[in-house]
């Protein structure tokens, strides 16, 4: 058995950046447990396509700090489809849709001003506790987004757009989440520049590559002594702390933590070289299909490559490309879990913290609960010195 002061589980951006906080502030002595280092945000050969996390705003203070941006995504080159058609975000609808845009962006102004206080909290205080010091982003939390759409009546905005725009982001129905991710998204989406953009991995994981395992964690139990013990399919390991940061399931599975809520998120994701018809032929850089369609979305990425995310392998993208070569694939099923309502303590046990997207999506969401368990452990270290 092999014995360190920290064990990570999890080698998405939660776990690196909790090792980050570690080896930035001089810790040497953690190992990093993981099948995959960023399963959820890989890319392809050349850097240039990103297959999950797909953008990043100036918003996301930890995340800029090791990518890379690249294209800018413009709504102007967006396409909605309806009736079969690709339409312009602004067109006639627009027009009719405007007395609710206005109020969406009073609401959108209204959420980013809680949203943005809430994640400095995240720095200093978990992410449970953060929400329940506002009261307004925790009823929202706890609002289904259908029910908010109603109330707030902006159901043709959402109809029309925002729905097609969640479905891309979530790979399921937006109606079925909470209302706090919902406008997380959306005002992000709408008040902010967004960025395509290569994460460099190298520096994030710059100094501490050796403390990385690649190997599959079955079990975490906890020893007589308070500490724990984490088994792998080829080795046993305890550690004094432990850092969690899978996928939400993994996690919930892993630490049999009980939950209520499925986990309905999945995509197919193909990377394919082809010639474009019909909808695909498009001037539109972004094809976005509505909520009910077996396509998500069709992207025109910058190698001249094009990327498909449809509901599941078995849709058929023939009537879009002739000529079809396909460069990768993958299946997320599930992705992540969207339509979370419960909240999960980020110190989910002495000394135990979970990460990642227990609580809700996004890539800066992520790397905030690696950074909030990594200063955790750091104090505790202090203290015993």
């Amino acid at each position: 058995m092999q014995k360190h002061k920290v064990i990570i589980v999890g080698g998405g951006l939660g776990g690196l950046f909790a090792a980050r906080t570690l080896a930035d502030a001089g810790v040497k002595d953690f190992k990093i447990l993981t099948k995959e280092i960023t399963e959820r945000t890989p890319c392809s050969e050349n850097g240039a396509v990103n297959y999950g996390t797909y953008f990043v705003t100036k918003q996301y203070k930890h995340l800029m700090q090791y990518v890379k941006k690249t294209r800018k995504i413009s709504l102007w080159k967006v396409g909605f489809v309806n009736n079969g058609k690709p339409v312009s975000l602004y067109n006639w609808r627009m027009i009719v849709a405007l007395p609710e845009l206005l109020h969406f962006s009073i609401i959108a102004l209204r959420f980013i001003y809680h949203f943005h206080r809430y994640r400095r909290r995240c720095e200093h205080m978990s992410q449970k506790k953060a929400l329940e010091a506002d009261p307004y982003l925790l009823k929202l939390y706890h609002t289904n987004t259908g029910e908010y759409l109603d109330r707030k009546r902006i159901n043709r905005l959402a109809k029309w757009y925002m729905e097609h725009t969640i479905n891309i982001i979530g790979f399921d129905h937006p109606r079925k989440s909470n209302a706090f991710s919902f406008l997380k998204w959306m005002a992000e989406i709408y008040l902010y520049s967004m960025y395509e953009f290569e994460l460099q991995t190298d520096k994030l994981t710059k100094g501490y590559e050796q403390n990385i395992v690649q190997t599959t964690v079955t079990d975490i139990a906890k020893t007589s002594e308070g500490h724990y013990r984490i088994s792998t399919d080829d080795q046993e390991y305890e550690a004094e702390y432990v850092v969690v940061a899978t996928p939400a399931w993994v996690t919930f599975d892993l630490l049999k933590i009980p939950t209520k809520e499925p986990f309905h998120a999945k995509a197919f994701v193909t990377q394919i070289r082809g010639t474009p018809k019909g909808i695909a032929a498009c001037s539109k850089r972004y094809i976005v299909f509505p909520v009910a369609d077996e396509i998500i979305s069709i992207t025109k990425a910058s190698d001249g490559t094009y990327l498909i995310y449809t509901q599941s392998p078995d849709v058929s993208i023939d009537a879009y490309f002739n000529d079809i070569e396909v460069l990768y694939e993958k299946y997320w099923d599930p992705a992540f879990p969207f339509c979370s309502f419960e909240l999960v303590e980020s110190e989910y046990d002495t000394n135990l913290y979970v990460g990642s997207d227990v609580n809700f999506a996004g890539g800066e969401n992520a790397a905030l609960t690696g950074v909030f368990a990594g200063r955790q452990i750091l104090e505790k270290l202090q203290k015993a010195t």
